[in-house]
């Protein structure tokens, strides 16, 4: 009962945390979208003097505007999946698009192992011993998980210098999932 307790305080301050940092995003979307306006503003003026010019232009600005926005959705509703921030997987997203891992395999990766990370902490032997041949800690000594991002990089460290090869691939499919042997690059 006392663990049902924690749990339910710590997803109360994880919703906490994540509304303040969808409203950071949010705010930065609008000022994204006031400067865009500007711009637009200035580019009609522009106009005058060019009109092919502005309408390639604008189409542009239009279209990256748009990535933007649904990039910036897409990130928000997995921060309230994940209870990661969005500042996180922003960041995730943006190292993964660098090793050449796919953002769709990556959070799919991301979820599976917070699963790992929960399954591990409930005794599963199967995950527990793949953190346990990692060396990486999932649970403070209180018993509650670590968080999710903190965890990763300790794993990610211990894959770096791990040779490649069928454990690596063997631990990365039971902690990530089928989404673990495309995301060794990225670990």
């Amino acid at each position: 009962m006392a663990d049902m307790a924690k749990l339910v305080v710590k997803l109360e301050a994880e919703s906490a945390k994540l509304h303040r940092d969808l409203d950071r995003a949010n705010k930065k979307l609008f000022t994204f979208s006031k400067a865009a306006q500007k711009a637009g503003k200035a580019l009609k003026s522009f106009a005058k003097v060019s009109a092919a010019g502005l309408v390639a232009t604008s189409a542009v600005l239009g279209a990256m505007a748009v990535k933007t926005l649904n990039l910036a959705d897409r990130i928000g509703k997995l921060s309230q999946t994940t209870g990661l921030s969005t500042e996180t997987l922003s960041r995730l997203r943006f190292q993964a698009e660098l090793t050449g891992t796919s953002f769709e395999a990556m959070t799919k990766g991301v979820g599976k192992f917070q699963r790992s990370m929960f399954d591990a902490n409930r005794g599963l032997k199967e995950q527990a011993d793949a953190f346990e041949s990692l060396g990486v800690s999932i649970a403070d000594p209180t018993g509650n998980l670590l968080e999710t991002e903190q965890v990763m990089m300790d794993v990610a460290e211990q894959f770096k210098n791990m040779e490649d090869g069928a454990k690596k691939a063997a631990t990365a499919q039971i902690l990530f999932g089928k989404a673990g042997m495309q995301m060794i690059p990225f670990l």
